[in-house]
């Protein structure tokens, strides 16, 4: 299963609160035209879901689950700010 880490689940938290969305509105990590896209949902039946401080902020179907079990998704330093980064187990940096 994909691993998130606590200052990405951070940042996600973020970009909800930002939005002021509702407690039942989250990102949903889906996969569109060859690339990871994070679109505004809600949490479906089967959705595997990501929370911090029992807030679900970020779900995935069963397909994302399994084409993201090797991956992680982080928080790399860039010269804009903090951005979101989805990286395959293995690869370092950012």
């Amino acid at each position: 299963m994909l691993t998130v880490t606590n200052a990405a689940l951070e940042r996600l938290l973020g970009k909800l609160s930002r939005r002021k969305a509702a407690e039942n509105v989250v990102l949903r990590l889906k996969q569109a035209a060859g690339r990871w896209r994070l679109r505004f949902d809600r949490v479906l039946p089967d959705d595997a879901a990501f929370a911090i401080d029992g807030r679900k902020v970020l779900v995935l179907d069963g397909a994302a689950v399994e084409a993201t079990s090797s991956m992680t998704l982080g928080v790399r330093t860039t010269k804009t700010g903090p951005r979101l980064k989805l990286r395959r187990a293995g690869k370092t940096g950012g």
